[in-house]
């Protein structure tokens, strides 16, 4: 049996006979799954939007040099400061980096993340590493721009042979307190994130919904 992530997300996959087959994703694959026909049309009906249907895309070597300098203290907490990336190993990585626009419904902001891997073990070695990252982790703060924000962060409901995790954060700077959760899970080499602003109960089921409608997508067999 294969656990799904989160306490709305779980739901048992039965395999029959031997082990199912590493899915193995494209491009073309990851973005159909993030954002293709089926996907959009599931986000529609959970009320969600776009401004537009465009996916950025790039290297992860060349996502990191863009987003610019922040300074992490302590140090080694810069492994757990971004989505889907370590710094101390990834400056150079030529995976590809997926960034959606933003999914809104009234309020509610969602982003969508994610890393297409040249392996199902490359991915499944980084979410364990990025995981184990986050957990040694928990307090640090992160100044950019000439602000400083403290953060916290808690894994939890941790699946399976590294299949993802829940991760909640709580941001605070200039005394505003930002609560962010973020669910993160992998089938074969296609890591995905999506995260949002958990103020309300609204907030936090809306999340798990759109976690839902794209975890049925990056099951549903498009792996080559």
């Amino acid at each position: 049996m294969k656990k799904l992530l989160g306490v709305a997300l779980i739901a048992l996959l039965a395999l029959t006979g031997c082990a199912a087959p590493t899915a193995t994703f494209t491009d073309d694959d990851a973005k159909a799954i993030l954002f293709g026909e089926v996907t959009q049309t599931s986000l529609s009906s959970l009320g969600l939007t776009t401004a537009s249907n465009t996916i950025a895309s790039d290297s992860v070597g060349a996502y990191l040099k863009g987003v610019g300098e922040t300074d992490i203290e302590p140090a080694e907490c810069a492994n757990s400061a971004r989505l889907l990336v370590l710094a101390d190993q990834d400056a150079e990585s030529t995976d590809t980096f997926y960034a959606l626009p933003n999914l809104t419904s009234g309020a509610t902001t969602i982003a969508v993340k994610a890393r297409l891997f040249g392996s199902d073990a490359a991915a499944q070695r980084f979410v364990a590493d990025f995981q184990k990252a986050n957990e040694g982790c928990p307090d640090f703060t992160a100044t950019a721009n000439g602000s400083t924000d403290r953060v916290s962060v808690t894994v939890s409901e941790v699946s399976d042979d590294d299949e993802g995790f829940r991760l909640d954060t709580v941001a605070g700077v200039d005394g505003e307190v930002l609560t962010i959760r973020t669910y993160l899970v992998r089938e074969g080499n296609l890591v995905i994130a999506l995260q949002a602003p958990t103020t309300t109960d609204d907030d936090a089921n809306l999340l798990i919904a759109a976690s839902a409608a794209i975890y049925a997508q990056l099951t549903d067999g498009q792996a080559r």
